[in-house]
């Protein structure tokens, strides 16, 4: 057996991988066949996948797994169509390619010395790990380390599949680096010189699904003033003191809050009172969230550690370098650019309720992105539905936070929630705002956004 050192694909699409899986594979034919003895095994999770049917067939089904064959048909083509109907993610472990509870082996090379097969395991070790720096953004890190591959296969004859691409990933890394920005993203030039400066891509789009995908902005490291006023009568008890706070590893978010479109996608359920499928999905728990992020990391499709941010981070992000009582500035009427709060229009749903004199149509949610974005790119940071947080609640903590990347405290009955509502009024627009909520409370006016790690 070829011994392939452990690699996760987080990053990259399924096309991508099983093209990896071929590339590297040289003793592997284009067009090998049964007779050579290599299959497919499935768990228990496939027992009700028909037999027989696409470039494969089943030589045994039974209730607790499948046997798919090779039938003389190229090898990417078999792995593609496994993937089409199963949907699961590829790991690459020790002596075989575990695809979920299932295993495909590589045949061992058939010739070469214990050198030339060291030398092989090193390239296709670190030619998976500069992909996967690639793929997440960090772009500066990836041409070090294609550089790397390169020298590695250099010093083998033959030369491995593969090294001919390596002097034009490396091109490739520095193009991305200095490609215009899509027209989606709205940055400051502060924040895409910063994600040039640290060598990552400013703005990424994150696939989900097929044609569905989360876009995402760099956020680079810096320090802001957490909290509120400690004389201002605005403020709560929770949001004091005020206290500096430092952001010093650079993150992605998401562009906008998670819509019903994506959430569809991963879940195939749509838990929203109010349907749209750009509008942002609601009515989802803090428990929901973790096992929706738990879906999507598991896949393995383009992803790298999304998780929930943290409090810091939100409103950090929600600030977005600016040091005025809001983020637009001091008067508080403007949420009605940059938001959707309690307006006149609510009226026609809760004629009850207390409101704003302007009318911005959206009676309940709006669409994402509906409004203007703030200075870093981002939507609906106050305004259209209220945002879980990662971290736990405790009314006191604020008095003793760490003053680099704090992470909430070690436990609580409760988790945080930031931002402001279709239905809130002016008093809870501000970035410093806390609420609270218990982990299992899904109310119509609760969501969430997302933040990914970068990898170091």
């Amino acid at each position: 057996m070829i011994r392939i050192p452990k690699v996760e694909f987080r990053e990259a699409s399924i096309v991508d991988i099983v093209s990896f899986l071929v590339d590297q594979s040289r003793t592997i034919d284009e067009q090998q066949g049964s007779g050579h003895g290599v299959n497919i095994v499935f768990g228990g999770g496939l027992s009700g996948a028909s037999a027989g049917t696409g470039p494969v067939s089943a030589a045994s089904l039974g209730t607790s797994a499948i046997t798919l064959i090779l039938q003389d048909v190229p090898l990417r083509d078999v792995l593609r169509y496994v993937t089409d109907i199963a949907g699961l993610k590829f790991i690459v472990d020790k002596h075989a390619v575990v695809i979920v509870s299932a295993g495909y082996v590589l045949p061992a090379p058939t010739s070469g010395s214990p050198a030339d097969s060291a030398l092989l395991r090193q390239f296709q070790q670190q030619q998976a790990e500069a992909a996967l720096l690639a793929q997440t953004g960090r772009l500066r890190k990836a041409k070090e380390a294609y550089a790397k591959v390169k020298a590695i296969g250099g010093m083998m004859n033959p030369k491995p599949a593969g090294y001919e691409l390596l002097a034009q990933r490396i091109a490739e890394c520095d193009t991305q680096l200095t490609a215009p920005l899509p027209a989606w993203a709205k940055l400051s030039s502060e924040q895409i010189e910063a994600a040039r400066r640290d060598g990552v891509r400013p703005a990424i789009e994150v696939e989900l699904a097929p044609a569905v995908k989360m876009r995402m902005v760099y956020i680079p490291t810096g320090q802001f003033w957490m909290g509120g006023e400690d004389s201002s009568e605005r403020t709560t008890r929770d949001e004091r003191p005020r206290h500096q706070v430092s952001i010093t590893k650079g993150f992605y978010m998401g562009m906008t809050e998670v819509t019903q479109r994506e959430w569809k996608a991963v879940t195939s359920r749509n838990p929203s009172k109010y349907e749209g499928d750009d509008r942002p999905v609601e009515r989802v728990s803090w428990i929901d969230c973790l096992q929706f992020i738990h879906q999507i990391n598991a896949r393995g499709q383009g992803l790298c550690e999304l998780r929930l941010p943290t409090e810091a981070e939100w409103e950090y992000c929600c600030r977005a370098g600016t040091t005025t009582t809001y983020p637009w500035g001091e008067n508080r009427l403007d949420v009605a650019r940059f938001g959707n709060i309690g307006d006149q229009s609510i009226k026609r749903k809760f004629p009850d309720a207390v409101t704003l004199d302007f009318n911005d149509g959206h009676a309940v949610t709006a669409p994402v992105a509906t409004y203007e974005p703030n200075r870093w790119g981002l939507y609906d940071m106050i305004g259209n539905i209220l945002e879980w947080c990662q971290d736990c609640y405790d009314e006191n903590y604020y008095q003793v936070s760490p003053s680099q990347n704090p992470t909430g405290p070690s436990r609580g009955a409760a988790r945080m929630t930031r931002g402001a509502a279709w239905n809130s009024t002016t008093n809870v627009i501000r970035p410093s705002y806390r609420q609270a909520a218990t982990p299992d409370f899904n109310g119509d006016h609760l969501g969430l956004r997302l933040a990914m790690t970068v990898p170091e």
